[in-house]
């Protein structure tokens, strides 16, 4: 029975235990959907056993349509008390106009009487870390990282007169972006250096 918290959703679905009234087992798993600044108008959720078997499938029950506040979304799957020590491979897609902007994945392993949580990273499309909407660099509010890690290159702000600092992961595993630097008057921003005017013309 999966919940996508922001929305209350209460669906029964097939493996999961199906309960009246939406009443709930204590075992089950809690999906974390680590999105940052993505923008996404779908969520689709899978659950799969390790033989393949389907226990959440993303085009059905494990599909949430939204509008979706910006920030990261978490979904409830509660289980049969019988899949106590199953090994379970969790996946997520976000997608905007119906095309995937991020993805991710995780395994965790059911404990009986307990929900357990698992983190999925979402990635945009080829690996690379989901970018946010407004195009920007590196990925500021962030979508997962290695901690400690340069996460986003030093780079030139769109009006090619700042420049934006290099993004350091915190101690969360999130992307953060220092403030831009302005440039002086007279120089403009050439592979993240203020450079003076002059010295870039012909």
């Amino acid at each position: 029975m999966p919940e996508v918290r922001r929305t209350a959703a209460c669906l029964a679905i097939g493996v999961v235990l199906t309960l009246a009234g939406c009443a709930r087992s204590d075992t089950g798993i809690h999906i974390h959907a680590r999105l940052g600044s993505l923008a996404y108008d779908e969520l689709q959720f899978g659950v799969t056993r390790p033989g393949g078997e389907l226990v959440v499938d993303p085009v059905t029950a494990g599909r949430y349509q939204g509008p979706f506040s910006p920030g990261d979304q978490d979904v409830l799957v509660y289980l049969r008390d019988d899949l106590d020590g199953s090994r379970l491979h969790c996946e997520a897609s976000a997608l905007r106009g119906a095309t995937v902007v991020g993805s991710g994945a995780g395994d965790v392993t059911v404990v009986r009487n307990e929900m357990t949580d698992v983190d999925i990273a979402m990635a945009a499309p080829g690996g690379g870390p989901a970018k946010p909407d407004d195009g920007g660099p590196g990925m500021p509010g962030g979508t997962s990282c290695i901690v400690g890690a340069e996460c986003a290159p030093v780079g030139c702000a769109d009006d090619g007169k700042s420049i934006v600092p290099a993004g350091n992961c915190d101690g969360a595993g999130k992307c953060v972006i220092p403030p831009k630097i302005k440039c002086a008057r007279d120089a403009t921003c050439v592979a993240g250096v203020c450079v003076d005017t002059q010295s870039v013309q012909p």
